[in-house]
């Protein structure tokens, strides 16, 4: 009610007291989904009644009665049925737990809540005083604790709607949240749905906020980015066999692993539409207390790894419940390591360097400034068409592209590389992570629409979904700007190779992992295949005001129509929470002023 007023100092102390007098004089609504007027319409019997509210709160909100004509129009109207599993909540959480769902904007749903043999005799009276206020609340309760797994599948056992939707016992669900997703189900058919989200403390204040790409196979592969709000079709949540105990601790991470495998019909919605409790006993605040979870989502995510045919080993990384799934060699196949040094005179960096690490024999070495042309040519040619004649003159089955002169490589840099691209026919490129030798991270997450330059340009739309993501996870891209990448050279050649004269410099790779991602391959960052450079150089100021900025604007119109959407693995909530308009963000990167 608050954030409907144009201002709520004199409204904060006693919100429901100056709403009953404001919705007397101006008609003030409650909130954006209730509309007076229209409930009114729905019932009989109530003139009279000042406010209405208090009948919809007393009465109508049980009975699943229609707030609001857009609302009422939305057809079909799937059943939601809601899971939850209970277990010894603190019983001011559950209330507003099941709160959160019983005042949704969108009331054709049902609650079903299983009590997994809660010790406290509070929760069964609370649950069964809930279920007798609402025919729609069901419950279940179980003679011994069987986890989290079993108390879900049980709740599952009480369903009768066409999708299920998964809900902690101490989380909440956003007032409008079945709304959009039922917008989103009648518009894409979607069997799985997820939504952005934020943590919450006890008194329901925003902690932070996840801003999560559409669906991202490969992130998914790193760690469960997914979490909540997770939304399937019952049929297809059936065929699967619900939860397995086995994976109690990453049942989450373990069913959309598994739900992956059988659909493609994933939508995410950019929205937060669900509030994750920050309490003691979640992973949410508290990772280092279960490790049994990092294990047990270590165990899911080999078996959907093995369930698809795809020869890998699940590693640990650094962090908790983020995992590093290393593939295996196919074969060794000859592969040319292309560098192109800062200068075409620059003697670069020996073949040792690039070999000590890699641990492969079948490798060439190629430095793209020793060419065997003649000198007046050599002077002429670009980084961009140095390294596309050697690419196109040798034989060779994977072609690296390495852009900076480079320091030191990561342990197995190459396998990184090649081993996706070996599992993977969808992969047409796999591209590592540079970084400098100072540790230097320069943000590239929230764009600065002030800036003209084609450097930065070309770093934002190659870089901003990384830094979204986690530069720490591998995950698919949209682009890649080939300072560190891999591609085969018969890929390569059927896309073209690189568009040198109209690309020299900046955004060559970008045009070719395009036409890929056109051509209906996907692009694979990897963050374990890993080059230091003492300084990532762009082009001088002499340069640009030569060449870059015609080399923007050939990049910005042959790929217009790209340019105006959103990268389906940035959020369009970064740009929203840092005040930046979605529509000029699109005419920045298209060159509008």
């Amino acid at each position: 009610y608050l954030q409907t007023l144009t201002d709520a100092s004199h409204a904060s102390k006693d919100p429901f007291a100056h709403y009953l007098t404001a919705s007397l004089e101006t008609g003030q609504r409650p909130n954006q989904w209730f509309d007076p007027d229209f409930y009114k319409s729905q019932i009989s019997g109530v003139s009279g009644i000042e406010p209405i509210l208090s009948h919809y709160l007393d009465l109508g909100v049980h009975k699943g009665t229609y707030t609001d004509s857009r609302i009422a129009s939305i057809y079909p109207k799937p059943l939601i049925s809601i899971l939850v599993p209970v277990y010894n909540p603190e019983p001011s959480l559950l209330n507003c737990c099941i709160r959160s769902v019983l005042y949704q904007t969108y009331p054709n749903w049902e609650l079903c809540l299983a009590d997994d043999c809660s010790t406290s005799p509070e929760i069964a009276e609370l649950l069964r005083s809930w279920a007798g206020k609402d025919d729609r609340i069901k419950i279940v309760f179980h003679n011994e604790n069987k986890g989290i797994s079993e108390a879900t599948n049980s709740a599952a056992k009480l369903a009768g709607g066409e999708y299920v939707g998964f809900l902690d016992n101490d989380d909440e669900l956003a007032h409008d949240c079945l709304y959009y997703l039922v917008k989103e189900i009648n518009r894409s058919g979607a069997l799985v749905l997820y939504t952005d989200e934020d943590l919450i403390g006890d008194d329901s204040s925003r902690l932070s906020v996840f801003y999560k790409p559409d669906f991202n196979q490969h992130l998914l592969f790193s760690h469960n980015y997914v979490t909540h709000f997770l939304v399937a079709e019952k049929a297809l949540f059936d065929e699967i066999g619900g939860f397995r105990p086995e994976c109690d601790g990453a049942q989450d991470y373990d069913l959309i692993l598994r739900l992956s495998e059988r659909t493609e019909k994933i939508s995410h919605l950019p929205r937060i539409l669900y509030h994750w409790r920050a309490v003691e006993t979640s992973t949410s605040i508290n990772h280092s207390r279960k490790s049994y979870a990092h294990e047990a989502g270590k165990h899911a995510l080999q078996t959907t790894l093995k369930n698809r045919g795809l020869q890998a080993r699940v590693e640990d990384t650094e962090f908790n419940f983020f995992y590093h799934p290393r593939y295996s060699k196919n074969d060794e196949p000859q592969i040319s390591v292309i560098v192109a040094p800062p200068t075409v005179r620059d003697a670069g960096s020996p073949p040792e360097l690039i070999s000590d690490n890699c641990h492969y024999k079948n490798i060439t070495f190629i430095h793209a400034g020793f060419l065997d042309i003649d000198v007046k040519d050599e002077d002429r040619l670009s980084r961009v068409e140095l390294l596309h004649r050697e690419a196109v003159s040798i034989e060779s089955d994977y072609i690296v592209f390495i852009r900076h002169a480079p320091i030191a490589f990561s342990d197995y840099w190459l396998e990184e590389l090649l081993t996706p691209l070996q599992q993977h026919d969808e992969i047409g490129l796999t591209c590592g992570r540079i970084m400098r030798q100072s540790g230097e991270e320069v943000s590239l997450l929230v764009p600065d629409l002030t800036s003209d330059s084609p450097v930065y340009l070309a770093d934002f739309l190659s870089s901003c979904t990384r830094h979204l993501n986690g530069l720490h996870c591998p995950q698919l891209v949209s682009l890649c700007n080939g300072d560190f990448c891999m591609i085969t050279q018969k890929l390569y050649l059927q896309l073209g190779g690189f568009d040198y004269e109209q690309f020299p410099e900046l955004f060559a790779m970008h045009d070719l992992a395009l036409k890929a991602c056109e051509s209906g391959y996907k692009i694979l960052y990897t963050p374990f295949a890993r080059l230091t450079v003492d300084s990532i150089k762009g082009i001088s100021e002499a340069e640009k005001e030569k060449r870059a900025h015609l080399e923007k604007k050939a990049f910005q119109k042959r790929w217009a129509s790209v340019l105006e959407t959103i990268d389906p693995f940035y959020n369009p909530g970064i740009l929203d929470v840092n005040n930046i308009d979605v529509a000029r963000f699109n005419e920045w990167k298209r060159g509008v002023n």
